[in-house]
């Protein structure tokens, strides 16, 4: 096929698609004759594939490299660029049968590239543009995709362990903003691990990030580590004295420290107690009246007899 044999219908703009890229394509394809044989349109679902990874015949391939996003085109096959000697599957195409496409490139999506591949200005406005996709979704309250778009941020920042120092306040700035939007979004859906996971992320990049301090003394509270949870608060609070919400939470981290200590108290008084009262138990058993040791020694012990000498072995099981 020679690029001669396409009209524009309607032109497009952008770059031309290129390997690896993804193209969402709508086409209806016709024999010589003007019969329609296929079309994406009439089954309602555009073609979406990965330019160069062999998914359509290589006519229509040259035609959707050619073109740009947005641009309608028609276009006319030889049958060696097409079905060739074989024809197309199911034969609605017959062997070396010339075809003609009409085509629209709905949408190319480049592909992505490697953190490694990238400058750190690169990876830098790349983590900007998935972090603000994953605010604008959060906002929506499509939480699993903000996610994702939350971890793609993060993941521009792989391998980068030293940036220019030049630098590196705006990268240290961006990771920390992304793992605070991490631990909303946990914080929201009340996973408390990965809450408090990301706000020890932040907090070794800046120790004296009260909002971070805050999520995870409130997670560590929620998790059940409240002591942990009241250091937590109780530092963010020293940061940000006037701050009310990080007041409340510090009382009610309180107030639940203090019932898991009565809790705590009253256990291990009925603890002590049942010792006490096992242990007099005991001891009664173990008197033995005067005059009596002779006549145990004389007495064989009962076949029936158990743990308590009463044939039901004090009703105790194994195990």
């Amino acid at each position: 096929m020679t690029l001669e044999s396409k009209t524009v219908i309607v032109p497009g703009e952008g770059p031309n698609p290129e390997g690896g890229d993804e193209v969402e394509v709508h086409y209806d394809c016709y024999l010589d004759t003007g019969e329609k044989v296929d079309s994406t349109r009439e089954r309602g679902c555009p073609l979406v594939y990965t330019v160069n990874s062999a998914a359509v015949i290589p006519g229509l391939e040259q035609c959707v490299t050619s073109m740009q996003a947005g641009e309608k085109c028609s276009v006319s096959v030889p049958p060696d660029l097409a079905y060739g000697d074989a024809g197309s599957p199911g034969g609605a195409i017959p062997p070396n049968t010339p075809i003609k496409y009409e085509v629209e490139l709905v949408s190319i999506a480049a592909k992505p590239r490697s953190p490694s591949s990238m400058s750190v200005e690169e990876r830098l406005q790349a983590a900007m543009d998935a972090k603000e996709q994953g605010n604008h979704l959060l906002v929506q309250g499509n939480l699993q995709d903000a996610h994702k778009h939350y971890n793609l941020a993060l993941e521009y920042f792989d391998g980068l362990d030293e940036p220019p120092t030049e630098l590196a306040d705006r990268v240290k700035t961006m990771k920390v903003s992304i793992n605070l939007n991490l631990s909303n979004l946990y914080l929201r859906q009340g996973n408390w691990v990965s809450t408090i996971l990301h706000c020890s992320e932040v907090l070794k990049l800046d120790p004296r990030c009260a909002k971070a301090l805050f999520r995870r003394g409130r997670a560590n509270t929620e998790f059940g580590a409240i002591e942990e949870g009241r250091r937590d608060l109780l530092e963010a609070a020293k940061l940000e004295p006037q701050n009310a919400e990080i007041r409340r939470e510090l009382e009610n981290c309180k107030r639940r420290l203090r019932e898991a200590e009565s809790r705590q108290k009253d256990f291990f008084s009925r603890m002590l107690v049942g010792a006490c009262m096992t242990d007099t138990q005991t001891g009664d058993r173990g008197e033995v009246k005067e005059g009596q040791g002779d006549q145990q020694q004389q007495q064989p012990p009962s076949s029936g007899s158990g743990y308590g000498g009463n044939g039901r072995a004090d009703e105790m099981e194994d195990g």
